[in-house]
């Protein structure tokens, strides 16, 4: 396919373009070998510039020289791709800079975005991200909002979730409704998420609300509350489902319907996502096709904001982090004096290094039906009032640290 988004590629698919036209319309002399040179060789993957056709061009330019191409190299380094492209182009043109179809016009390529792998990262350097007024970290602390949206017999799934409760893991009912876990989310919904809710506005600081669209309709109140307060809304999903599990068709209406619930719900559309459970390949790359966000946040890898490329347009994702997280309470965490230890810990050691040079961001993350009960919240009680208590720390919105990023680290291609 061709990349559209590296200039020269332009050129070479108009050219392709050209020489197909000229073989449609008989103008083209018969085959006969040639020597392609080998960055344009990726041409015989896709049927319309097929490496037949590549070859018709070159005898319907007779006099365009192929053999000024042998070492370019192979594509897709966009300095080997854009040497070739601008000499078909010259040919054709008279100027690399002049990319305007011969005949009709050619129609745009572009590689499909796909989810790749990196192990070095940012590496032993870093950038600084400069946080405002010199801080030394970003906090963002995430509050989960899922109640109401997750797996239930209620909503025709035929199972009863009972994930990050106190029955999370023990499948005691075999069948039928699980009531207990029912109680247990709903507990969320109608006692944790005001206790979360007024812990924070006492003390006068943010928080960004991870929102699953269906949820939030349930509870008018509580998305009346999130409004009032100014915290800013990151999609959670439209419900708790595993997306991953999804055809592309589906997810492509989920996140629809996302993000026309939450505008209604919360007043404005979600400034981010992230799913519930994990992503799938064509997560982001639906995101971006949808448009208006800002950024996602299905990726763990990271303390700091990356760029990615995504159909050819800048991208942002805001790492999050199910380490600084009270998912621990569901597994061996069993008191607010451990959790506060821990993520406590975190926290100053992530301090420290923002002081020595290297700031980072902390996602903290938040659920309504765990932490929200009295013996947990005490523990996220003394995890804000020792936060607070240092200077020199960025307590913020995620959407903040988004907008941040991209007026202080701009989208550089390549």
């Amino acid at each position: 396919m061709c990349p559209g988004n590296l200039d020269g590629g332009f050129a070479y698919c108009r050219a392709a373009h050209a020489g197909r036209i000229a073989m449609m319309q008989g103008t083209a002399p018969a085959l006969s070998p040639i020597t392609l040179p080998t960055c344009f060789r990726w041409a015989e993957h896709d049927p319309l510039f097929s490496f037949a056709w590549t070859g018709r061009l070159a005898e319907t330019f007779p006099k365009l020289d192929l053999a000024m191409f042998p070492d370019v190299g192979h594509f897709p380094h966009p300095e080997n791709f854009y040497r070739a492209a601008s000499g078909i182009s010259v040919f054709l043109h008279g100027s690399p800079d002049q990319r305007h179809p011969l005949s009709t016009p050619a129609p745009e390529f572009r590689m499909a975005y796909e989810v790749t792998r990196d192990f070095i990262g940012y590496g032993a350097n870093p950038p600084d991200p400069q946080w405002p007024g010199g801080a030394k970290i970003a906090v963002n602390f995430v509050m989960n909002y899922e109640e109401g949206s997750e797996p239930s017999y209620e909503l025709g799934d035929g199972i009863t979730e009972n994930g990050l409760t106190e029955a999370s893991g023990l499948n005691q009912v075999k069948s039928g409704r699980d009531l207990a876990a029912e109680g247990m989310f709903e507990y969320g919904s109608r006692v944790g998420f005001w206790r979360l809710m007024r812990l924070f506005q006492e003390r006068g600081l943010p928080m960004t609300v991870f929102g699953c669209a269906m949820a939030l309709e349930r509870n008018p109140e509580a998305a009346a509350a999130i409004r009032a307060a100014g915290f800013d809304v990151c999609s959670h999903g439209w419900r708790w489902v595993k997306h991953f599990e999804l055809s592309e068709e589906e997810e492509r209406e989920h996140i629809r319907l996302a993000v026309a619930s939450q505008e209604k719900s919360v007043g404005h559309r979600p400034d981010g996502w992230y799913c519930r459970y994990g992503p799938s390949v064509n997560t982001r790359r639906l995101v971006v096709e949808e448009g208006g966000f800002l950024y996602d946040s299905d990726y763990y890898g990271d303390e700091l904001p990356i760029w990615k490329t995504v159909d050819g347009k800048p991208h942002l994702v805001v790492p999050y982090s199910l380490t600084n997280n009270d998912g621990k309470y569901a597994g061996w965490m069993g008191t607010s004096d451990q959790w506060f230890s821990y993520i406590r810990d975190a926290f100053d050691m992530l301090y420290e290094e923002g002081v020595k040079g290297q700031p980072k961001m902390m996602s903290i993350g938040l659920h309504m039906r765990l932490i929200g009960h009295p013996a947990r919240a005490v523990g996220l009680q003394r995890v804000l009032d020792h936060i607070a208590s240092r200077k020199d720390v960025w307590i913020t919105r995620r959407v903040d640290i988004a907008r941040h990023w991209v007026a202080t680290h701009p989208y550089k291609p390549g």
